[in-house]
């Protein structure tokens, strides 16, 4: 009879945090036979993984660890989550975890929204500008 990872870190944890917190430590324990990366997962069995700082997406497709065990690398864009496209542009999924398409909003573009303008052929429509696609023109408002 072998002893599991998990009796191991109890012990261990209970030398450092005193046996009061044996049980909060044994709640942290990693779900299904310690194959969690993260060390947290939810009552269904399944690892609560840790999702990347919005405020760095931007810098591309950056991936981060999913899956049921947070060992597997994707990506997260469903067309719904606007952190990786900039100025309220969405996320489209092209091939599942591994790259997208952001579908920017009337006015931006650019691989993730961030450009001011809209692509007109070989040229860029500003300030509200339309682009006549038969012409690559761009249709200025009069105001």
């Amino acid at each position: 009879m072998s002893i599991g990872m998990g009796v191991v870190y109890l012990i261990i944890l209970s030398l450092f945090l005193g046996s009061t917190n044996i049980v909060k430590a044994a709640a942290a324990l990693p779900c299904d036979d310690d194959r969690c990366k993260t060390g947290s997962c939810n009552s269904t069995g399944y690892c609560i993984c840790n999702l990347p700082d919005p405020s760095t997406i931007l810098d591309g497709d950056r991936p981060f660890q999913g899956g049921r065990f947070c060992d597997e690398e994707m990506t997260m864009c469903d067309g719904t989550n606007s952190f990786w496209c900039g100025n309220g542009g969405t996320c489209e999924e092209i091939v599942q975890g591994e790259s997208y398409k952001c579908q920017c909003q009337t006015g931006h573009s650019g691989e993730h929204c961030e450009l001011a303008g809209a692509p007109c052929g070989d040229i860029f429509c500003f300030h509200g500008g339309a682009c006549l696609v038969e012409n690559d023109v761009c249709d200025c408002p009069t105001d």
